[in-house]
This record gives C-alpha cells, sequence and structure tokens, in this order.
C-alpha cells in the first residue's frame, strides 16, 4: 500500500521553509524500475497538499523528474516522450528522437519548462541520465490528495529496455514563481522626417521570482517604410532584474508606420506596437540633398563665373561712344 506524506510535515522538518518536498524517499519509495512492454506504460504515486493548497498564492510547486532511461543497443528508429503529470496535467515533458547514423546510434533529446526554457541534447550511448525541473499547471495543484504520474510512451521502432526513476523525483514547493517581463518602449520622439535616423530603446523589467533566461527581443516592420541598420536581434543570456536595449531605422518614406517588438524567453513574451508618423523630407531625404546640390551648382557656377570674368575692351569702348 503506498504511503502518503504531507508536504506540510516535509515543511515542518525545512526550518527554511522553502523549498520543502515530498519526494518519494520522503514518501517511503526506494528507486522505481520500469520495463516498458507496452506502447504507454505509467507509474503513479500519491501525496498530500495542505488544505489550502492553490498554485501561485503565497507558494508555489515544482515538480522534479529525475530518471536514467535505457535503450537497446539495437533498438531501431522512432521516438519516446517522458513525463511528469499531477492529477493527469503535464509539468515535465522530456522528448527523445532515436536514429542510426552509418549504422551508429544517435539519441537527440528536448526538454522545455519555465526555468530553462528551451534545451537540446545530443547523445550517442543507449544510457541517457536526465533531471529537470518545472512548474506545476493550475490543476495540477489540489488540497488534500494528489497523483504524481510518471508515463513512458515509444513509437516506431525504439525499443526501450528500463527507466529508473531516482528518490530525488518529487513536488517542491517555493516562494518564488516563474520569471515575468513586462516590456517598456523608450523612443525619444515619434514624429520624424523622411530621411532621418529613429531610435526606439525598450527596456525590460522581470517582475517574477526566477531569472528570465534565453531572452530574445525582435523587431517586426515594414521594410518599405523602414530600414534598419542596427543589428536585427538583441539577445539577453539572463534577466534577473532589469535590462535595456535599442534598435536603429532609418526613415525611408513620409506617412505613418509601426514597429512591433516582439520578446521570446523560457516564461513570458511580452510584445509592444509603436506607431511612427514621418513627415516629407524637405531636404533632409539624401536623394533630395543631393539633387539640390546639383542644381544650385548648375545655377551657381554660371553666374559666379559671369561676375568674376572681366568685361570685354570692345563693349567698354562702344559704351563710352554712346554715353
Amino acid at each position: 500500500m503506498a504511503l502518503v506524506l504531507s508536504l506540510a510535515q516535509a515543511a515542518n522538518a525545512d526550518s527554511g521553509n522553502v523549498g520543502a518536498s515530498a519526494t518519494l524517499a520522503q514518501l517511503g519509495y526506494t528507486t522505481q524500475l520500469l520495463r516498458p512492454s507496452q506502447r504507454v506504460e505509467t507509474r503513479s504515486f500519491r501525496y498530500r497538499l495542505p488544505g489550502n493548497a492553490a498554485q501561485g498564492k503565497k507558494t508555489w510547486y515544482l515538480l522534479r523528474l529525475h530518471f536514467r532511461i535505457q535503450f537497446d543497443p539495437q533498438t531501431h528508429p522512432g521516438y519516446a516522450v517522458l513525463s511528469g503529470l499531477t492529477d493527469g496535467r503535464a509539468a515535465v515533458q522530456i522528448q527523445f528522437f532515436v536514429a542510426r547514423r552509418h549504422g551508429r546510434l544517435r539519441i537527440g533529446w528536448t526538454s522545455l519548462d519555465l526555468l530553462n526554457g528551451l534545451r537540446n541534447h545530443v547523445a550517442s550511448s543507449p544510457a541517457i541520465d536526465v533531471a529537470d525541473e518545472n512548474y506545476l499547471q493550475l490543476a495540477g495543484v489540489r488540497p488534500g490528495d494528489n497523483t504524481l504520474t510518471v508515463r513512458v510512451e515509444q513509437y516506431g521502432g525504439i525499443h526501450i529496455r528500463s527507466v529508473r526513476i531516482f528518490r530525488d523525483t518529487g513536488v517542491l514547493s517555493t516562494r518564488l514563481g516563474p520569471a515575468k517581463l513586462k516590456l517598456s518602449v523608450l523612443s525619444d520622439q515619434q514624429r520624424f522626417r523622411a530621411g532621418e535616423m529613429a531610435r526606439i530603446g525598450f527596456r525590460l523589467s522581470n517582475v517574477g521570482g526566477q531569472p528570465a533566461r534565453s531572452v530574445v527581443v525582435r523587431p517586426n516592420f515594414n521594410p518599405r517604410a523602414l530600414a534598419l541598420v542596427s543589428r536585427p536581434v538583441v539577445r539577453f543570456r539572463m534577466i534577473r532584474h532589469s535590462a535595456a536595449g535599442a534598435f536603429r531605422f532609418r526613415v525611408r518614406r513620409a506617412g505613418y508606420s509601426q514597429v512591433a517588438l516582439e520578446v521570446s524567453s523560457n516564461s513570458s513574451n511580452p510584445g509592444a506596437l509603436l506607431a511612427l508618423r514621418a513627415e516629407p523630407g524637405g531636404g533632409t531625404n539624401w536623394l533630395t540633398r543631393l539633387a539640390r546640390k546639383a542644381f544650385l551648382g548648375i545655377v551657381f557656377v554660371p553666374a559666379l563665373l559671369v561676375l568674376l570674368l572681366p568685361v570685354p575692351k570692345r563693349r567698354a569702348s562702344q559704351a563710352r561712344f554712346r554715353g
């Protein structure tokens, strides 16, 4: 019969009351061994949360999934999925893609979570150790009894010999919520003239608990109205509190245009839209300036030559005779 441990009891044993956990070890389980023989196989464990448990009010819950998957060295190509669920809601999911290159085994695997974002790995060994954590879904947190399920799926010609679920697998609690980014646009002005340079700055503020990782900012704009003269993307490996950057454009033509700033990260993806108005160049456009210089040269140079050239003597003598 499965043992049930209250997460509140685990918290009492943890003096910091942060990162309190109900792991398989605390639930009284040893390392679990699965030998999948069906396309989909599962193993479930019961645990208990406090009576007021809810995701994100004062406490955030995460699932840690730590396992070793052993593929048959003679396995055929295919893919497998290993998931950790709470109350039927997926929290952690690892995908494995098995292929052979020149007869040699090659396994690619990916994970996506709110702590580290998208991660890609490649292995040549049939045995792979994986440890991953992610926040539980809202519906995956209930007061009282809950169920943790590990699910193994295999498709194609893949053959998994075993999956070992280690005892530090379980539900964790923390006061730190996921990273949450807010985007502010910092443009010096919103009205320009055709031919001028426009600088659009931005600031990202992290109002969440965890650092934001793999942050990428991209501008989306009409290339017929604006020409990007700075780098096309701005990247930040990590944002704990705030970070800033800018894009520079040359205004190609008069009229209205928009610049959308799009942010991608491991957690939140805010965006912002900025409307720009460009007046006619009025001589500021480089082509207009060139034409104006050419025109001035055509008019000014002959006039200057007329002033500087000496008056012919014959005309001067005729002038005196007429006088």
